[in-house]
């Protein structure tokens, strides 16, 4: 898929150039996370990334007036997230989860339609700009992020950052980082046999 960009039109998402984690750049491969918290737009409640530990995560950070960002999101929800439910995981049964993250909260009524016009199923609204800062380096749209949740990855970190992409190269660029991750297995009666 060609790679495509939506440069920011929003004040909103000026503003999450601003809040840059206190390092005063993005995180990059390879480094751990830091936890967030963004709002669930279906409950209200808040949402932290701790939340989803266990599996491998993908976010998906949109904004409603960004045209190759809903083309991106309805891939990723039917190329990574659907694909990989009917599968019960990736290659090695790991789960994925798919979280779709509105950077752009200002017109609740917009996001909706697009988030109904893309077939999404897990979505929030970065209220602060504090899940967006974490990733952003050219506060461009869209962006997508895949993050190890997993204790038990060899070579991997949990919540190490696996994939951050400005643009969308398609599902296939995702499940390439996704397919090779396979956690450590003890073998059948302990780890010392």
């Amino acid at each position: 898929m060609k790679k495509s960009v939506c440069l920011p039109a929003a004040a909103a998402v000026l503003l999450a150039a601003l809040a840059l984690p206190a390092a005063g750049r993005p995180v990059a491969a390879g480094e751990v996370v830091p936890d967030f918290e963004v709002v669930n737009r279906a409950s209200g409640r808040p949402m932290r990334l701790g939340d989803f530990a266990g599996r491998i995560i993908v976010l998906d950070f949109f904004a409603y007036w960004c045209g190759p960002c809903l083309a991106a999101s309805a891939d990723l929800e039917r190329g990574i997230g659907r694909y990989y439910a009917e599968r019960a995981g990736n290659p090695a049964g790991l789960p994925v989860v798919v979280i779709a993250i509105n950077v752009e909260p200002g017109h609740p009524e917009r996001t909706a339609d697009f988030v109904r016009r893309a077939g999404l199923e897990l979505t929030a609204d970065d209220v602060r700009h504090e899940a967006f800062a974490r990733f952003d380096e050219k506060n461009a749209l869209p962006l997508v992020v895949v993050i190890n949740g997993l204790a038990d990855l060899p070579s991997r970190k949990p919540w190490e950052l696996l994939y951050r992409k400005v643009g969308y190269e398609g599902a296939a660029a995702v499940r390439a980082v996704i397919d090779p991750l396979a956690a450590v297995r003890t073998p059948p009666g302990g780890a010392g046999r």
